[in-house]
């Protein structure tokens, strides 16, 4: 017998109860017990005067989409945790709200669907509009289908450094997930933390995304944070100014300091307009997405040091705070680099010494994938001496 079917022989008080027995916690940014979560959808109904209903999505403020995997794997089972937790609050307005770009996605499930009376939909879940509904993620509905199985065991879903999504249980620690050997800093949900993260439990990490990334000495800390700020302006919906406004602050900043243009004031500017939103936008996108500056700037202080004061990048990743250069000491002329080269940056022939003009170098890094001889360098630091005609190998003093 399905989870569903289990469900449907018991009455909706039973089926609450069962829920807040197993004490199923909500997956997404609304922690907490289920049970307590479906309580509150019906008190704020019936104060709002609105119709109850079920929306299961993932949060608005994931970019990262890893969670939609378990979707994906087994679509039935969140929809049957969909119309469980439906039952418990007495329901027929069932809705899956996917990640506006998968339409694909939500026609290929609309039959299915269609056999648990859930509607299919594809954007971010407006809050005002389901004003006395319970929003909850898709991975409560998972583990709500999974509880009425007799299958449920709790845990939270992660993928590590982009690893296919696994549920591990509660209490493993996030660094036995991942190898922290040369770590430098870990992603944890929306948060940039200090390594000594990695100690937290996974339920008390803050995972709510699924993301667990590990940082190296070869990842630059502002240019992570500013390519997840990127990606959240490109999910925001720009209804609200708070959140459309301060994203672009957020961004525009940190694209500055990796480019060499940051300032002091940046640091108090981020700090404001990110706690700013953190309470005045009235959906998690806005509310969750200025966090990972937030916590870059507080756990990091000395990473945006190195590239505001010293206008250098500690990683030698954003390329306008590093030089490049062939070293005449290890070139051997083979004109690997040369070939490889986009914008024909680099000069040489068969056993001299090429030289590298960086006006127009982009600093790509695909010469130095190519160079057996590890001729080519980047560095934070000054350029030595080179040729600056060609000479033969060998032959530069």
């Amino acid at each position: 017998m399905s989870a569903y079917e289990n469900a449907k022989t018991m009455s909706r008080e039973d089926v609450m109860e069962k829920i807040a027995a197993l004490t199923i916690q909500e997956a997404g940014l609304c922690a907490g017990p289920l049970a307590d979560r479906l309580a509150a959808s019906l008190a704020e109904a019936e104060e709002e005067k609105k119709e109850t209903g079920i929306v299961a999505a993932l949060n608005n403020a994931d970019t990262d989409y890893v969670l939609l995997e378990v979707l994906k794997n087994d679509p039935e089972k969140v929809l049957q945790g969909i119309a469980i937790a439906a039952m418990a609050i007495g329901t027929e307005n069932k809705t899956l709200c996917l990640p506006e770009r998968e339409t694909e996605l939500a026609d290929s499930l609309a039959q299915l669907a269609s056999n648990y009376h859930v509607e299919v939909m594809t954007g971010l879940v407006n809050l005002r509009a389901n004003k006395g509904r319970a929003i909850i993620h898709m991975v409560t509905a998972a583990d709500l289908a999974d509880a009425f199985a007799g299958e449920y065991v709790p845990g939270v879903y992660v993928s590590v450094n982009g690893e296919a999504v696994k549920k591990v249980p509660n209490g493993t620690r996030v660094g036995e997930l991942a190898d922290m050997t040369d770590a430098k800093a870990l992603i944890l949900g929306y948060s940039m933390c200090r390594p000594d993260a990695a100690g937290l439990a996974v339920e008390e990490a803050g995972i709510t995304n699924g993301v667990v990334k590990v940082l190296t000495s070869h990842s630059c800390v502002v240019d992570e944070t500013e390519k997840r700020l990127m990606a959240s302006r490109k999910q925001s919906c720009g209804k609200c100014v708070f959140c459309r406004e301060g994203l672009i602050q957020l961004q525009y900043m940190q694209k500055e300091i990796t480019e060499g243009r940051g300032k002091g004031d940046f640091v108090d500017l981020t700090k404001e307009i990110g706690e700013a939103m953190c309470f005045s936008t009235p959906c998690t996108l806005g509310q969750n997405s200025s966090k990972i500056a937030l916590t870059a700037m507080e756990n990091f202080p000395a990473e945006y040091e190195a590239h505001i004061k010293k206008k250098k990048c500690p990683s030698a990743v954003c390329t306008k705070l590093v030089n490049i250069y062939i070293d005449p000491k290890h070139c051997n002329g083979c004109g690997a680099c040369e070939t490889v080269c986009p914008y024909d940056c680099i000069e040489g022939q068969p056993g001299y010494i090429h030289m590298l003009d960086d006006f127009d170098c982009t600093k790509c890094g695909k010469c130095t994938e190519v160079c057996e001889t590890g001729a080519i360098v980047i560095t934070t630091g000054r350029v030595p001496r080179v040729p600056y005609r060609l000479t033969k190998v060998g032959r530069f003093r």
